[in-house]
């Protein structure tokens, strides 16, 4: 499941008007429109208009959630690897540059 905003979900052509797709779904408001939140097969109309990440903005990303995370009292995440930063926060572990703990899966559809 993602959980996109307004401004996503223009930039990736998700409207009113997109239908559904196969193993997928748009949560809708009572209007039709949809609501940001997209499950299964859905997320990839968001995902495959996500350009790649460079390996620096990788680190710098892993690295501002974990303090942020920590910051909030929070230690450990699950995150189901859809935009390829487990090879990235492996490599800052080893650093020591990670105290978050993520439980990583490789998502299903990729």
């Amino acid at each position: 499941m993602i959980f996109a905003n307004s401004k996503g979900l223009e930039l990736a052509g998700i409207d009113k008007n997109t239908p559904e797709v196969p193993n997928g779904r748009i949560l809708r408001d009572l209007e039709g429109n949809p609501t940001g939140i997209l499950k299964s097969n859905a997320m990839n109309l968001l995902l495959d208009k996500i350009p790649p990440m460079t390996a620096n903005q990788k680190e710098k990303t892993i690295v501002a959630a974990n303090n942020y995370f920590l910051a909030q009292g929070i230690t450990s995440v699950h995150d189901v690897d859809s935009l390829g930063i487990l090879a990235t926060a492996s490599a800052l572990l080893q650093q020591n540059k990670l105290k978050l703990k993520i439980y990583a899966a490789k998502p299903l559809n990729r």
